[in-house]
């Protein structure tokens, strides 16, 4: 799995990721706020192909966090996101 389009910055609560996977697999953001505390956990079906995903973020307070992303269990990268 690639993602292909990481937003940095969430406004108003949507968050769109760009995905493309070559099988059929599972993609799980875990989302740390800056004590490293699991804020959010949030997983996702994703069938082969490019597809924009939209994650709902709107339950977390502004701030600084990192998104984990994981697929079939592999780590994929972390990004930092800034909700306002």
């Amino acid at each position: 799995m690639l993602l292909k389009s990481i937003p940095s910055l969430i406004h108003e609560g949507q968050s769109y990721w760009q995905v493309l996977s070559n099988t059929d697999e599972q993609l799980v953001l875990k989302v740390l706020d800056a004590q490293g505390k699991i804020a959010k956990t949030v997983v996702q079906q994703v069938s082969e192909g490019f597809h924009q995903l939209s994650v709902n973020l709107s339950d977390l307070g502004a701030g600084k966090y990192v998104v984990n992303a994981f697929s079939n269990g592999n780590f994929l990268k972390a990004v930092k996101l800034l909700v306002q």
